[in-house]
């Protein structure tokens, strides 16, 4: 990703932050975290959160005893999760790394890393495949790879619950296509 790509994310970091205090954003960092966890083998972990912004999977984690590398293109993103790292004494779990998908591997290198997260990024490359086959190269052998993306299967329940319309709902349960934001 480029430098003008970064300032588009740095400009909607505020809204991007008000979202993740929402009760919707609660719930979304819960529950990812409560489904990643049960397929975390026993750690500690070494993980590498690409595109991990201002590093709230990645700091709950380190919460729970793993070693956290939060990757992203954003400077304002990785202050901010430095910040909150400190504020929550998670410093010594947490390492934070200015990097760009394009440069996964020569960054990290192979083998590094025990969980990789991918979370809310992956919609916006114009390339997911060799986005993930990029993923995989830091990642160590029976490695765990957590992606998290929009998606057209999703899109019915979000109209149910945070649309509260039902109708619509099933309405696009049986639509023959459907595209997703």
């Amino acid at each position: 990703m480029s430098e003008s790509q970064a300032d588009v994310f740095d400009e909607k970091f505020g809204a991007f932050a008000r979202w993740q205090a929402s009760p919707w954003g609660r719930l979304r960092y819960t529950t990812a975290a409560a489904n990643l966890t049960a397929h975390l083998p026993a750690g500690p972990l070494d993980i590498l959160d690409v595109g991990g912004g201002n590093g709230l999977d990645a700091l709950e984690l380190a919460a729970r005893g793993h070693h956290v590398t939060i990757a992203d293109i954003s400077e304002q993103s990785l202050a901010e999760a430095r910040a909150t790292a400190a504020h929550r004494g998670l410093n010594d779990r947490v390492t934070t790394r200015r990097a760009s998908l394009d440069t996964l591997g020569d960054e990290f290198g192979r083998d590094n890393f025990d969980v990789l997260l991918c979370h809310k990024l992956i919609q916006y490359l114009p390339d997911p495949a060799g986005v993930i086959a990029a993923l995989a190269e830091p990642l160590r052998t029976n490695g765990v790879l957590s992606v998290i993306a929009p998606n057209a299967d999703a899109d019915p329940l979000l109209t149910a619950v945070r649309g509260l319309d039902p109708d619509k709902a099933l309405r696009m349960l049986d639509a023959p296509t459907r595209y997703s934001v």
